[in-house]
Formats: C-alpha cells, structure tokens, sequence
C-alpha cells in the first residue's frame, strides 16, 4: 500500500514493468503513473487526483474509485475489464498525440461525472457505462464507438466534433437524450444502434453538426422525439432504414417544425423513405423483474445511526454539541486524529444500499469532510462533504439528509468513517442513514426484438453489418 499524501503513489519509466495487487491511496498527483508500457493489474486505487495513468501500456482488472478522474489511457494504452466509479470528472480519459489511439473495453464504469472520454482517436468497445451524472460515453475524436450497453446516464452517448463511428450500442433509459451529436467536424455515422428512452428523445442533431448519417437503427421514443435536427445542423444530414417508433411523443423535429408521419418526413425532405414506424417488439426491456434499468426506489425500510446509539464509536477529541438528530452531535477540530464510526449490521450481501449523511452546517465547518465507507473490511468509497451547508437531498424523520451514493454490498455489515483531516476549521459527526434500493436491475433487460418483428431483415440491404 502506498498513502500519505505523496505527489505520486508508483510511478515508473522503462522496461515494460509489471504493476500488480497494490493499494493506492491519498496521493495528490497521480495514484499509478507508467509511462512505458507495462502491465497495470489488479490493483485497488482510489482517493488521488488521477487514479491510474498508463502510456502504451495495458490497464486490467483494477478496482479504481473516488479520484478526479480514474483511468487516463494514453497513446496505444489498452484498458480492459476494471471497475470504474465516483469520480467527478471522467471514469476513463482515453488520448493521443503521435501513435495509436489507446482502447477501452468491457469495463464497467457507472457514477462518475462522465463514463468514458474518447479525446482523440481511441476505440470504445463492449464497455457497461451507466448511472453517470453527465455523459455516458463522450466521443469527441475520430475512433469507433461499438457494442457498449450505456444505460441511465443524462446523456447516452455523445458523439462530438470529429467522432465517426458509432454502432451497435444499445443505448437506453438515459434521462435526456439517448445520442447527441454535435459533430462539427462532419461524417458522424450512427448505425446499427437500439435507442429507447422512456422520456427524452432518441437522437438530438444540434451544434453546427454536418453530413451526419442515420442507419439501420432502432429509435424508441416514448414521450419525446424520435430524430430532432437543429437548422444549424442540417447540411447533408440522411436518414434511412430505421424502425422510428414514438408511441406517446413525435417522430420528428426538423429545425423547429415537427412532423408527426414518416410519409410527410419524406415527401417534404426525402428521410426515411425505407424506414418504418411499427413496434419493433422487443421481447421484455425491464426483465422478469419488471425493473428496467437502475431504479432507487426503496425496497426495505432505512436504517438510521445516530451519535447517541450504540453502532456509534469515536476516538480521538470529540465534543458534544446541541442541535442535530435526536438533539445532539459531535465535533472535532482538524488534524488531531479523531475518527467518529458508524457501522450498520443486517445488510444482504448483493443487494443495493443507499448510504446518506446528516449534519448541522455551520460556515467555520469543514468543507471536505471525509466519509470512508468500508464493506467487509475494503474501502469502497471516499466522499468529502460540504458541511458548511445545510443537508438538502432528502427528509426523514424530520432531517434533512445528502447522499453520500449507491453502492452494491458484498457484505452484511457496512462501517461509515468520518476523519478530520480536513483543510482547516472542524467537522461533525450527527448521523448515518442506509436504505436499501432496487439498484442496477439490468442483467435481465432484453432488448432482442420477438419473430415477426418489423425490424427483422429490414435494414439496407447494401450494407455491411448484413
């Protein structure tokens, strides 16, 4: 294990070194930095700035959580099957300057601030993106796009300025849009995808965007728009052979007007003259389970620790305060090692929990609060809070409560740990609040279309995904 608030956690140049089964932690640059290719495996990296960087190098099977951003790829880096998540900027940066584009595939990237970034020239491949707060998949240069599952993101997938290929995704239940392009640099190709959004619409064309190609896709649009292109976006834009299927919204927006039949679409503009409209007759989107997706909702009462109970233990400096839940709180001033403990028993191991934290703001308070959360003896989150401000995510028991995340458990017992290794002034140990929710559900979503289905041998018949 390597902490201690060192500028790098391992860095290494040369020899195509061997990287593996290491802790790394608190460092305040980079948590693994290879520079020379190599082997980075099996590691656990979370709380640094940039958790792994690799240069020509391949990056597998790493548990990598809670940094700015997780896994920079640079160059012919090659990053495949690792855990990626809470990270406030991008979960995987993938770049270039001079040789292949690095690759990004079958990870499983969820509950960052975007999923994957493609900078320049990388390939994105068979990852599972969902749950991010922004974007699930950015691809803003020149590289493909192919056979990923991004699901619950605001947006899908995002192709920018000069992204060519995207294909063969399923994309869906995306709040906002399931594919925005914004591709000013023109020959965007989106093909071959499955896009359903139960709100929002399917496809967005907008900022500048040209040559942009529609093909062989299934657009499922339950409430919004099937297709939008903004009149700044229209040049050379085509549309063909899709199933365009809006059953509660509206096939298309065309530079602000709207066309509600597929045969005014293509006798004004000429658009999908060989698409249809039909229900492509999927065989069960939300599963056995009847859940599409990721669902929060509660699936079993909330458990609630407070300072005053028994699941609570400190060491250190702590005083008593008035004010908080049940009347009472504990404080600590910074750097005196002071640690307040919570641990939350009778958890189901698999299952999702949604842990949250209260406390009274105060404007001296600190404002990155370390919250560790610890399952069956790992670290498996690192959240610092703004106690300086009022908890506002959420009321219960008459207490206003912030999420500190979701996390899937492997254990029966969760320990929440807040330090006081805080940039000046104190922090406050109230209460810990753990509910369990329905989670990720999205094994058994099943996009696959039942015989007779019109999207079956309906695609162009010149085209080679045939």
């Amino acid at each position: 294990s390597t902490t201690d608030n060192q500028s790098y956690g391992i860095w290494m140049d040369g020899n195509n070194p061997l990287v593996t089964d290491n802790t790394v932690y608190q460092s305040s640059s980079y948590g693994i930095s290879i520079y020379s290719g190599g082997t980075t495996v099996n590691n656990h990296v979370y709380d640094n700035d940039i958790g792994i960087y690799s240069a020509y190098g391949t990056v597998r099977n790493n548990l990598v959580h809670d940094n700015f951003t997780g896994i920079q790829g640079h160059e012919g880096a090659f990053v495949e099957d690792n855990t990626v998540y809470g990270h406030s900027n991008a979960g995987i940066s993938l770049s270039r300057y001079y040789a292949a584009g690095p690759t990004a595939i079958r990870n499983t990237v969820f509950s960052n601030y975007d999923g994957i970034v493609n900078g320049t020239g990388a390939d994105v491949l068979e990852n599972r993106v969902y749950g991010n707060l922004n974007t699930g998949i950015r691809a803003d240069g020149i590289g493909s796009t192919r056979n990923n599952v991004v699901y619950f993101n605001t947006i899908g997938i995002h192709v920018g300025y000069s992204a060519r290929d995207v294909s063969n995704n399923l994309i869906y239940q995306n709040t906002s849009t399931g594919v925005v392009v914004s591709s000013r640099g023109g020959n965007a190709e989106i093909v071959n995808n499955t896009i359903y959004q139960p709100d929002g619409n399917a496809v967005s064309v907008q900022d500048q965007s040209r040559d942009v190609t529609l093909r062989n896709n299934i657009l499922w649009s339950e409430t919004g728009y099937g297709v939008t292109v903004s009149s700044d976006s229209q040049l050379d834009f085509s549309s063909d052979y899709n199933i365009i299927h809006t059953p509660n919204g509206t096939l298309s927006l065309w530079g602000g007007v709207e066309f509600t039949s597929r045969a005014d679409w293509f006798y004004e503009l000429g658009f999908d003259q060989n698409s249809r409209t039909d229900d492509p007759q999927f065989t069960d989107p939300a599963g056995a389970d009847s859940i599409l997706g990721v669902s929060f909702t509660p699936s079993a009462p909330a458990q609630v620790v407070d300072d005053s109970d028994s699941g609570f233990t400190s060491t250190g400096v702590w005083v008593g305060q008035s004010g908080g839940l049940n009347g009472g709180f504990m404080q600590a001033d910074d750097h005196t090692g002071s640690v307040a403990t919570w641990t939350v028993t009778g958890l189901t191991p698999g299952d999702f929990y949604q842990v949250s934290a209260t406390w009274p703001s105060s404007r001296f308070a600190a404002r990155d609060a370390p919250y560790t959360l610890i399952d069956g003896g790992q670290v498996i989150a690192v959240r610092d809070m703004n106690q300086s401000v009022d908890p506002d995510d959420f009321t219960n028991q008459g207490t206003a409560w912030e999420r500190l995340g979701v996390y899937q458990v492997q254990s029966d017992t969760l320990v929440v740990q807040l330090g006081d290794m805080v940039n000046g002034s104190f922090v406050q140990a109230d209460a810990i609040h753990v509910q369990q929710v329905e989670g990720d559900r999205s094994a058994d979503d099943d996009f696959h279309v039942l015989p007779g289905s019109p999207a079956i041998d309906r695609a162009d018949p010149l085209n080679f995904f045939l």
